[in-house]
């Protein structure tokens, strides 16, 4: 899992969430209007799946945001979340028959 955090200047924000919201793979996404003093922004944070990360960064690149804004990527060594359990199959609903 990768963590991302993107400066946006305020008139590209409401393109960029919207793009994150329906992006597969975006989870975690935190938006902080005028947060940001150097650049001056909105400062935008989520987190995203390794194997679904290059068309999202794709999508920062078409918004200019790496021209008009900041973007830093770190990987997450480890993150504590409740995660649905699988089924071990159709059949039932729990992860052991």
């Amino acid at each position: 899992m990768l963590h991302v955090r993107v400066v946006s200047p305020v008139e590209l924000t409401g393109q960029l969430t919207s793009r994150l919201a329906t992006a597969p793979g975006v989870q975690n996404m935190v938006t902080r209007a005028g947060a940001v003093r150097r650049p001056t922004g909105d400062a935008v944070e989520f987190d995203i799946r390794d194997g679904a990360a290059n068309p999202v960064f794709a999508a920062l690149r078409e918004l200019g945001l790496d021209r008009a804004g900041v973007i830093c990527v770190e990987r997450v060594d480890a993150a504590l979340t409740r995660q649905p359990r699988a089924r071990c199959c159709s059949c039932c609903s729990t992860s052991a028959c």
